[in-house]
């Protein structure tokens, strides 16, 4: 991330001013917090469904994404699907 760069290349310079270190920081966080998975986006759910829910949505996309029922299609349709059933798997 460029904004990290900057902030380290700034904080060489000149770390007490325009609050560097504390930018810095947040820009951190900010990138480990994109870069984890959102495993109810990938179920399709909201954060505050139940476990029933969760369940249902787990079977749904699981059924829609099976290597078994994407198996008449292009490869990159068949990798997309693979990749998905996975995610989902993990959701679980």
């Amino acid at each position: 991330m460029e904004a990290i760069k900057d902030y380290a290349e700034a904080q060489e310079h000149d770390a007490s001013g325009f609050n560097v270190v504390g930018k810095l920081k947040d820009a951190q966080a900010k990138q480990k917090k994109h870069s984890r998975k959102d495993y109810y986006k990938t179920l399709g759910i909201q954060k505050n469904e139940s476990d029933a829910g969760i369940r249902k949505a787990y079977k749904k996309m699981s059924l829609k994404y099976h290597p078994d029922k994407n198996s008449n299609g292009t490869d990159e349709d068949k990798r997309k699907a693979d990749k998905m059933f996975k995610d989902v798997n993990e959701a679980k």
